[in-house]
């Protein structure tokens, strides 16, 4: 008997402390913001002409679907475009459609989704103010497009990523376009919180300040547009916020409809049904008590039969780190309110690069077919 109760506890000790490297991956890999450091330039330019690039792409290879990225490097960049040669050694050639400054062989730099840079008017042909609101977390920078409609696109980036990433969502709005609201939330730099993402559940609020103040300067109506974290900032607004102007339309692109669901599809994967049924569980009741992660509230997948209004859905079917299936599962229990789009090769969040005029032309029709109130 005592053997038998010795193994017992031996094995809860071990489910305990699998338990707890779980909860520690967590936050590590899911719910960890991690502020901006000096930018870091991991792929090696090997060769450069005014119409192409070579270059090494620093153990980070980048999938040829995407036809559609930037080159950054100390005092220039370029606007990439299709592969148009691989070598051997993982080198890649791609065509250059626009450089500013030059670099020669051997200098460092990094590839960015979005091929512009992060200045507004130069990505997208449209001028843009810098301006600040009040917020919970006090006054909040934002980037305000002026537009000809009644309507504003509320653009909520992703985790560890900024208003940069929504350029190329905006893109597809036209010119003038409507209004649009690129904004920041907690945790971003500069930002005051306690570095831990909670995908809607503490977030939704600061997307709250920002329809109000989209509604102060003039919004009728506001579609909103998260990409990937945003996405589940989206989804917590619409579920717990008053809205004090109508939300017309929502725009998701790599969603995290379910951060239940993400978790334990990446465990579950490594551990077997030993990770789902005991480790996993026990994982996330430790990140429930330590960091305050409500997992029903985040799991927005399992209350699609609430939602009231039109979705755009993008996902790609090769996304490693958000399973598509939770967009799947959505899209299937809504199909009344939901345009699924789905790209291949993309991976997390590049859909647009994969497909430039396909996704902007999805956006764009998306946007014009929302009728008035």
């Amino acid at each position: 008997m005592r053997s038998a109760l010795a193994l017992v506890a031996l094995a809860g000790g071990a489910a305990g402390l699998a338990g707890g490297y779980v909860a520690h991956r967590v936050r590590e890999d899911a719910l960890r913001v991690r502020g901006s450091t000096q930018p870091h330039y991991p792929a090696t330019i090997r060769a450069m002409s005014s119409d192409a690039v070579r270059l090494d792409p620093g153990g980070a290879p980048v999938s040829p679907a995407l036809v559609a990225l930037g080159l950054e490097w100390e005092g220039g960049r370029a606007e990439l475009g299709a592969v148009v040669a691989a070598g051997r050694g993982g080198d890649v050639t791609r065509r250059v459609r626009r450089r500013t400054g030059s670099a020669s062989p051997g200098t460092p730099a990094r590839i960015a989704v979005t091929p512009w840079g992060r200045d507004p008017s130069e990505a997208l042909g449209r001028g843009f103010e810098d301006i600040t609101y009040a917020a919970p977390g006090g006054p909040t920078p934002a980037w305000w497009l002026d537009g000809s409609d009644d309507v504003c696109v509320i653009v909520v980036h992703g985790r560890g990523t900024d208003r940069a990433e929504g350029l190329r969502l905006i893109g597809g709005l036209g010119i003038p376009g409507p209004s649009a609201l690129m904004i920041r939330y907690r945790n971003d730099p500069g930002s005051v919180d306690d570095g831990i993402a909670r995908f809607g559940q503490t977030e939704w609020v600061d997307l709250a300040a920002a329809v109000r103040e989209a509604a102060a300067r003039g919004a009728r109506r506001v579609v909103l547009a998260g990409i990937s974290m945003g996405g589940a900032i989206v989804m917590g607004y619409l579920e717990r916020a008053p809205h004090p102007i109508p939300v017309a339309g929502v725009i998701l692109d790599s969603p995290v409809l379910s951060l239940r669901a993400t978790i334990d599809a990446k465990a579950i994967g490594v551990g077997g049904p030993l990770a789902r049924f005991c480790v996993v569980p026990l994982g996330r009741s430790i990140s429930s008590v330590r960091d305050g992660i409500d997992w029903t509230a985040v799991d927005y997948l399992s209350r699609a039969d609430e939602l009231r209004v039109p979705v755009l859905l993008i996902h790609d079917r090769d996304d490693v780190l958000i399973p598509i299936a939770t967009s799947d599962a959505f899209a299937a229990a809504r199909p009344d309110l939901v345009e699924y789009r789905v790209t291949r090769g993309a991976g997390h969040t590049p859909s647009w690069n994969a497909d430039p005029d396909g996704y902007s032309a999805a956006v764009g029709r998306f946007i014009e077919g929302l009728s008035a109130p």
